[in-house]
């Protein structure tokens, strides 16, 4: 089943994708995609987790496609939403640069 999210990004979104992109595949995952849409995926607890994400002005929807039965996609959501803080953190976007 899946789970569905939204982030919404103040800044700049090539900054923005960039730095998770880094952060994704820094962590042995992967991430295709531009600034209308892709997919990632990843390794959490020892299983894999897979999405896709669309961009709509200043929101990016986020859907997790695949994800073990056990792990709660609340789970998952968060994770997403702390790489997405630490990225605000890391480009210096304001405090209401990511909301999440």
């Amino acid at each position: 089943m899946e789970s569905i999210f939204t982030i919404s990004v103040f800044g700049n979104l090539s900054d923005v994708f960039k730095d998770i992109e880094s952060r994704i595949r820094s962590n042995g995952g992967t991430f295709s995609g531009n600034l209308d849409s892709g997919k990632f995926s990843g390794k959490t607890e020892g299983v894999v987790i897979e999405g896709k994400y669309q961009v709509l002005g200043n929101r990016i929807i986020v859907r997790i496609t695949r994800k073990p039965f056990l792990l709660p996609a609340s789970a998952i959501e968060a994770e997403i939403r702390q790489y997405f803080r630490e990225t605000a953190d890391s480009l210096q976007i304001a405090s209401n640069g990511v909301k999440v």
